[in-house]
C-alpha cells in the first residue's frame, strides 16, 4: 500500500509532485555572500547574528518584500560592547564600500520630547526652525540601499519612537523644515531601517552569572540552551521597554551573544593591527608578547561591558606609553620594540637592534637573526 504521506500521494493534473528537496547547499552561492563575507571579517563572534541580517537582506534583494516599506527594519539588541553597532557600519562599508556612508542619529540626544523636531524640522516661527531636519531628503535618499541607524533607541523619547511608526509602516516621513520646491515626504522605501539597544544587558549578565560559563567553555548543545535563554530574555525586556505596535513593525529581531575569551582575544588582534599600522607609519614596529596579550584580555574583565574595554586598555598602557616613549625621543625610527609584563605584573618595553623597516613591512619578520631583545634594559 502506498504511504498516504508520500509526495505522490499530493500529485494531480494541475499541481505537479514535488519530490526534489531544495536545500540552501542546493541553492548554489548566495546573491550577498560577499556581504556576509565582509560582516564576518568585520564583526568578531557573531555568526548567527549576520546570518540572520544576511537572510533578511536576500529576501530584499530577491523582491520578496513589502514595496511600499523600508527594505528592513532590524533591530539590533544585546549586551554592550559585542558588535551592533559595527555591524551597522560594516553592513555600510560590505554596500557602499565606505563605513561612513550612512546616515547615523544618536537617541540618547533625543530624550526629551522637544528634541524630536530636531528630526523632521521646527514649524516656522520655532526655535530651530531655520536649521535642516536631520532626516533631511538629501540625506536619508541620497543612495540606494542606505543605511539609517538609530543607534541606543531605548534612550529616546517615546516621540521618536511614534515618528519611527510611521518609517517602518508606510515607509515614509513627513518633514517640517525643507528647501523651497521640495517635497514634504521623505522616502524611506530604498533604506535599510537599524535600531540598536542594550535592552537586556543586565538580565543577560545575570544569566551568565548564574549559569557561571564566563571564560568557562561548555558543550555545545549547553552553549546553545544559553544562547536560547539569553535570546528570551532580551525579548522580554523589550515587552517591557517598547510598546506592542512598535515591536509588531519590526522585520527582524536580532540578538547579540556575549563574547567569550576566544573572541575577545580576536578583537585585541584587531585594534593592536590598527596600533601596529599608526606605529609603521612613523618608521618604527611593535610587537606584544603572548603574556601581555592575556593580561589585556583579562585585567578587570567584565562580560557585560563586552569588548569595548579593550580599547581602552591597549590605548592606556601601549598607544599612551609608546606615544610618551616616541615624545622623548626614546623610540625612533628602525626601533622594534617589544611589550612585555614582568615579574612584578608591570608593563614594560624593550628595543631590540635597529632594523630597516616601511609601512609594508611584515612585523611578524622583525628582529629575527638580530640579538634577543628580551636580554635588553627595558625603556621603561
Amino acid at each position: 500500500m502506498r504511504d498516504k504521506n508520500s509526495p505522490k500521494a499530493f500529485s494531480s493534473p494541475l499541481i505537479p509532485a514535488a519530490n526534489v528537496l531544495i536545500s540552501p547547499n542546493q541553492m548554489g552561492r548566495s546573491p550577498l555572500t560577499s556581504i556576509e563575507n565582509t560582516l564576518k571579517e568585520e564583526v568578531v563572534g557573531q555568526d548567527q547574528a549576520i546570518t540572520a541580517i544576511v537572510q533578511a537582506l536576500v529576501r530584499a534583494a530577491t523582491g520578496f518584500r513589502n514595496k511600499d516599506k523600508p527594505i528592513a527594519t532590524l533591530f539590533f539588541s544585546g549586551p554592550s560592547g559585542v558588535g551592533k553597532t559595527e555591524a551597522a557600519r560594516a553592513l555600510t562599508k560590505a554596500i557602499h564600500h565606505n563605513p561612513k556612508a550612512w546616515l547615523k542619529i544618536d537617541c540618547s540626544e533625543f530624550g526629551e520630547p522637544h528634541t524630536v523636531s530636531r528630526l523632521i524640522g521646527s514649524p516656522p516661527g520655532y526655535v530651530g526652525s531655520d536649521l535642516p531636519a536631520l532626516l533631511d531628503k538629501e540625506e536619508v535618499e541620497a543612495r540606494k540601499w542606505n543605511v539609517v541607524l538609530f543607534d541606543e533607541i531605548e534612550k529616546a523619547h517615546h516621540s521618536l519612537h511614534n515618528l519611527l511608526l510611521q518609517v517602518m509602516d508606510e515607509g515614509t516621513v513627513t518633514i517640517t523644515r525643507r528647501r523651497a520646491q521640495e517635497e514634504a515626504r521623505v522616502d524611506f522605501t530604498s533604506t535599510i531601517v537599524i535600531l540598536t539597544s542594550n535592552v537586556g544587558s543586565r538580565a543577560v549578565s545575570r544569566l551568565l552569572e548564574e549559569q557561571q560559563i564566563g571564560f568557562k567553555n561548555g558543550g555545545k548543545e549547553d552553549m546553545q540552551q544559553v544562547d536560547q535563554q539569553i535570546f528570551s530574555a532580551v525579548r522580554r525586556e523589550m515587552e517591557k521597554t517598547f510598546s506592542p505596535e512598535f515591536r509588531n513593525r519590526i522585520s527582524d529581531f536580532v540578538v547579540f551573544q556575549p563574547l567569550g575569551e576566544k573572541n575577545l582575544f580576536l578583537v585585541l588582534e584587531k585594534i593592536l593591527k590598527q596600533s601596529y599600522e599608526r606605529f609603521a607609519e612613523k618608521g618604527f614596529a611593535v610587537n606584544l608578547t603572548p603574556k601581555m596579550k592575556r593580561f589585556l584580555v583579562h585585567e578587570e574583565n567584565n562580560p557585560e561591558m563586552g569588548a569595548r574595554p579593550l580599547l581602552n586598555r591597549v590605548e592606556r598602557h601601549i598607544d599612551g606609553k609608546i606615544a610618551e616613549l616616541y615624545a622623548l625621543g626614546e623610540i625612533k625610527v628602525g626601533d622594534y620594540i617589544v611589550v612585555d609584563l614582568d615579574e612584578r605584573g608591570e608593563v614594560i618595553f624593550r628595543r631590540a637592534e635597529r632594523v630597516s623597516i616601511t609601512v609594508q613591512t611584515d612585523f611578524s619578520t622583525l628582529g629575527k637573526g638580530n640579538k634577543n631583545p628580551f636580554e635588553d634594559p627595558p625603556l621603561v
